[in-house]
């Protein structure tokens, strides 16, 4: 009986990808994905810091490889401890500022009002500033564009919004923010 030596090549062809996807398991489980990072808008989802690769910075819990994390964002510098790591401090801000925007009685753009579910951040521009005012109070400035949609009529339109948020330590933030 002949042999079938083009099935004996699949059958090859299938175990050496099914070693491969094995191996690159294995090699890329600690890769930092498991640790709930995301990388994202939303900056970091982060356990407990209790946890042995999370230390506490200016009372925030903070990743000790914040570096290589994969956080997406603005970030600036902080010093703790000799350690540099970053802080998405326009991410924050433009959460601040979205709460404070949320209080407003309308939402209007192009002489139409707008629920608040209605509006979102369409975009955060690169510029902004951090300022220290002394060393635990400081603001962060930036422009960001707000995206209005009805999606009963698609009516869209864009509004853009100089931003100013001012931090100090046990208070609430003070935001202030006027359209451009």
């Amino acid at each position: 009986m002949p042999e079938n030596k083009q099935g004996t090549w699949i059958y090859a062809a299938v175990i050496a990808v099914i070693i491969g996807f094995l191996i690159g398991l294995i090699a890329f489980s600690g890769s930092g994905y498991d640790k709930g990072y995301t990388a994202g808008k939303d900056s970091v989802d982060i356990p407990a810091c209790n946890a042995a690769n999370f230390e506490t910075c200016k009372g925030y819990c903070i990743p000790v490889d914040a570096q290589s994390c994969g956080i997406l964002g603005f970030v600036a510098p902080i010093v703790c401890e000799n350690k540099t790591i970053e802080t998405d401090y326009v991410g924050i801000a433009t959460d601040d500022f979205m709460n404070a925007y949320e209080e407003e009685d309308s939402y209007m753009c192009d002489d139409r009002e707008y629920d608040f579910d209605q509006v979102s951040v369409y975009k955060v521009y690169k510029s902004y500033s951090v300022d220290y005012n002394k060393s635990d109070e400081y603001n962060v400035s930036f422009e960001v564009k707000l995206k209005y949609l009805d999606t009963d009529t698609e009516h869209k339109c864009y509004n853009t919004f100089d931003v100013s948020v001012f931090y100090e330590p046990d208070e609430d933030p003070v935001v202030s923010y006027w359209l451009r």
